[in-house]
């Protein structure tokens, strides 16, 4: 036993095998974040509007909001508020009405910056 710990050989795969798990991959920062907040003032006849991000419901808005609201507001039923992962997203807001969806009422896409806060009003 002792000879093969003293062995000339041993010693590097050693060396390698301390490097290989100690290199292993750590957890990597989380991804940079941006705000996005979403309202309108327009009387609609609709229930509510879902927002969509990058194709997943986010949340949706239920009455028109009184005031325009700071970017970034912790979300209402006139607010949509959450945090984005930076870089671009598809946002889509469908029109729903008794649990259908009965049109869009708007889709672009928007390129958040870290950090940044964006602030839209939905128009007709």
């Amino acid at each position: 036993m002792i000879k093969l710990l003293s062995s000339p050989r041993l010693l590097p795969i050693l060396f390698l095998l301390a490097f290989s798990v100690s290199g292993c991959k750590k957890d990597e920062d989380p991804a940079p974040q941006a705000y996005f907040t979403l309202y309108t003032q327009i009387e609609s006849d609709f229930d509510r509007l879902d927002v969509y991000i990058d194709g997943k419901l986010a949340g949706s808005i239920t009455a028109t909001s009184a005031a325009i609201p700071d970017c970034g507001k912790q979300a209402t039923e006139s607010v949509f508020t959450t945090a984005v992962t930076a870089g671009p997203r598809a946002i889509e807001v469908k029109q729903i009405l008794e649990n259908k969806e009965v049109g869009i009422w708007d889709d672009w896409t928007i390129t958040f910056k870290e950090d940044e806060c964006v602030r839209k009003k939905l128009t007709e």
